[in-house]
């Protein structure tokens, strides 16, 4: 059987076509499936939180706190802020904790005592009081690489790396204790 010019053409047309949908197909597949292990795996576990459109003052001091004592700490990356729900290297976490803003003031005064001593005390109460108030409670992954006997519902691991994830949907916060 022999083709003429023009049947060759539009065969090769019709090969390449599909050739070209195929591999647009199943690039966009494996991108979107690697996209969704990376960006879901780690937080499996994180609710999402929308963004808060317009902050209040309150919210907005507390970000502004929040702030003071990433550049405030007495060695860099004790505390520190990302863009929201991304991948953070020691995923998975240990465990996971939810606690009141008053239990998050007393860890960040404490906090503040180990790790920004170039403050006064009234200084780093003030910032721990005014940090805290973005929300009324905190979902907060825990992350140690060596895991103690430590009661969580007694007593907060004041170790490793607490990750507070998607505060106000604006922001994840580090805390490397």
């Amino acid at each position: 059987m022999t083709f003429t010019p023009t049947q060759k053409q539009f065969s090769i047309s019709i090969l390449a076509t599909a050739m070209l949908l195929f591999s647009c197909t199943s690039n966009t597949e494996n991108t979107s499936l690697e996209a969704q292990s990376e960006d879901s795996q780690p937080n499996s576990a994180v609710p999402y939180v929308a963004p808060v459109e317009e902050l209040t003052p309150q919210q907005q001091a507390a970000f502004d706190a929040l702030n003071i004592f990433q550049t405030g700490t007495d060695e860099r990356n004790h505390l520190y802020s990302t863009f929201p729900g991304i991948y953070h290297p020691c995923f998975p976490a240990d465990t996971s904790f939810t606690i009141s803003r008053a239990t998050l003031l007393s860890a960040m005064e404490k906090f503040a005592a180990k790790h920004c001593t170039n403050m006064t005390v009234e200084k780093r109460n003030e910032l721990a009081a005014q940090a805290v108030l973005a929300q009324e409670e905190y979902l907060v992954l825990f992350f140690h690489i060596h895991l103690s006997n430590m009661n969580y519902k007694t007593e907060l691991p004041m170790v490793g790396t607490w990750v507070l994830p998607n505060v106000l949907g604006h922001r994840d916060v580090l805390l490397e204790w």
